[in-house]
């Protein structure tokens, strides 16, 4: 049987402020890298790359996580028909008790399937009995801080889209052991901080 023709095509969709938004993950959700792994990379230092696949549909949220920012981008499909095309199959037909094959045209659709993208606005951390929000650009002290004490399980983290709707993400558990790793010397200058601020008694 022959299958239907896919076509596929690159679409990129815009949803945020270039004032105050999440900026893109710098990899693609098939990307060969070691996820849910502390890496050492060139330009960013030590980083962790995270996937979250949905095999219903094929949607990923893929983000990377470093002292100097969190990006991250959520990628879905979406398919259209464009067109036809004849394809000729086979069937069983009976005539007076006698049984035969034959060949019959049927029309096919041919299908585009489009690949979008975007970022979120912000991320919410639900995290020691705080939120934090974080928009963009280098993790604050505050944030690394509560980030390394994280139980060792899977954590949920809540997106924030420019139209203010909202998606709550499950970040695993080998992401959120790297944190600890990655943002160790981040969370010195939080404690350090509340050192030089703690008045004598």
């Amino acid at each position: 049987m022959i299958k239907p023709i896919w076509i596929s095509a690159i679409a990129l969709l815009t949803f945020t402020s270039p004032l105050l938004a999440v900026t893109p993950a710098p990899i693609e959700p098939n990307a060969r890298v070691a996820w849910s792994e502390v890496i050492e990379d060139p330009f960013d230092g030590l980083i962790v790359h995270d996937r979250n696949f949905n095999p219903s549909n094929g949607s990923t949220y893929v983000s990377t996580w470093s002292e100097d920012a969190i990006r991250l981008t959520y990628t879905w499909y979406e398919q259209r028909i464009i067109g036809y095309r004849t394809v000729w199959r086979e069937r069983t037909v009976y005539v007076q008790g006698t049984s035969r094959r034959e060949s019959y045209p049927e029309q096919e659709p041919i299908y585009e399937r489009e690949a979008y993208s975007r970022s979120p606005e912000k991320i919410l951390f639900a995290l020691n009995g705080e939120v934090y929000t974080y928009t963009g650009g280098p993790v604050s002290p505050e944030l690394a801080a509560a980030l390394i004490q994280v139980p060792l399980a899977n954590t949920t983290i809540r997106l924030v889209w420019a139209d203010g709707r909202t998606d709550d993400l499950i970040i695993g558990r080998g992401t959120v052991r790297a944190w600890r790793r990655i943002y160790q010397s981040r969370a010195a200058e939080e404690a350090e901080n509340s050192q030089e601020f703690t008045l004598p008694e």
